[in-house]
């Protein structure tokens, strides 16, 4: 199949590359006109002073071209398959799902609070179904004033359930049975309903 652009990679040279192209051309160009003026416009040192610039300023426009061909050129079926297989494999099947269920009303503090349970999902087999989860460690953030907890029961899928009052980032830490197995960081983005409504949710 098609494999450019790969998944992830850059249709884009560094920065430096490209300074350092142009700064080449000047370079050439500043060189070669310093021995066009000691020869007094000698038609030797004039082609050397203006064709070495224009082979530099051309390469650098034709690969300027090549890149916004591939910066246009949109990915097929079989790249993207491809990311998605590898997103796969990378989480092992794990996601961090949220729903919203409930609408608590305005708090003290005249903002409306909403029940909120984070939980794992696992696609197809991996750790979760296979019983081989320890743990999962949740983080919502500096202003969340339970800190980082802990939820440990296999049966609700390690879910942990609070109440927030405005959208945030969970960072979950799903910590393995096997202590020689590294660690997975998943996260997921918690929106709440912009209005009071009864009951929303939001998972997968």
């Amino acid at each position: 199949m098609d494999r450019y652009p790969s998944p992830l990679e850059s249709t884009r040279d560094t920065m430096s590359r490209r300074i350092a192209e142009w700064v080449a051309a000047a370079g050439i160009g500043g060189v070669f006109t310093l021995a066009l003026a000691a020869e007094k416009v000698n038609p030797i040192a004039w082609w050397l002073t203006v064709g070495p610039t224009v082979v530099a300023a051309a390469m650098i426009a034709c690969d300027e071209l090549r890149l916004r061909r591939l910066d246009n050129r949109a990915w097929t079926t079989d790249q993207w398959d491809l990311l998605r297989e590898n997103e796969y494999r990378r989480r092992q099947g794990i996601f961090l799902t949220h729903s919203v269920t409930a609408a608590l009303g305005n708090g003290e503090d005249d903002r409306d609070w909403w029940a909120v349970t984070v939980q794992l999902a696992q696609h197809r087999k991996g750790p979760l179904s296979d019983d081989q989860i320890k743990e999962v460690e949740y983080s919502f953030g500096p202003k969340f004033t339970e800190g980082p907890v802990k939820a440990q029961s296999r049966e609700e899928s390690f879910s942990y359930k609070t109440t927030l009052h405005g959208p945030l980032l969970v960072l979950a830490r799903v910590v393995f049975k096997n202590r020689f197995k590294r660690p997975l960081l998943v996260e997921r983005y918690i929106d709440l309903p912009g209005e009071k409504d009864a009951t929303a949710s939001s998972t997968g």
